[in-house]
């Protein structure tokens, strides 16, 4: 590694500065460097390090939210519409084997935007922050666990109609018979 020592001496730009440049030496810095947020120039690890950016971060983790939750949503639908799958959450079971798919998108849907609009809401305190990364955690874990249960239905599918058969009352199935 060069490093010459004037480019060592030279200071590294701090998170309280960024914040600071307000007035003339902030609209020169933008006439310079192109227009850019402030935040933008301060180095990722004092972002994340800071706990000015939290609600920035929770933010971030509830869009992820967002986007696993719906593939799970997805991949419920899929598996449940074909030869069925074993439901382990006991709300979806029951809305399923007494509603129909829309009802449990929507019930789906509306558990998701309580969740995610609390998070949000209380998104500047420690708690929120913990909270989004262990539903970040679970949802992530899920993902692995809807791999895996594909790869085995695959090697089910010669014995699916034993399965089914058996009348297990944890077995869920979307028909379209009446």
């Amino acid at each position: 590694m060069s490093h010459t020592a004037a480019a060592m001496a030279r200071p590294q730009p701090r998170f309280s500065d960024a914040l600071a440049r307000t007035g003339e030496s902030a609209s020169k810095s933008r006439r310079i460097r192109g227009w850019r947020p402030n935040w933008v120039q301060v180095p990722l690890r004092e972002q994340w390090a800071n706990p000015d950016f939290r609600a920035r971060r929770v933010n971030l983790f509830l869009t992820a939210i967002t986007f696993l939750s719906l593939a799970d949503l997805v991949m419920t639908l899929d598996h449940m519409t074909g030869a069925g799958m074993y439901e382990s959450n006991p709300l979806a079971r029951f809305i399923l084997q007494w509603g129909t798919p829309a009802s449990l998108a929507m019930f789906k849907c509306m558990t998701l935007l309580l969740g995610t609009w609390l998070l949000w809401r209380t998104r500047r305190s420690v708690a929120s922050e913990i909270g989004a990364i262990i539903c970040m955690v679970v949802l992530t874990w899920l993902m692995f666990r809807w791999n895996d249960y594909s790869t085995q239905m695959a090697e089910l599918t010669p014995h699916l109609a034993e399965i089914q058969a058996y009348h297990n009352e944890t077995w869920v199935a979307i028909t379209t018979d009446p």
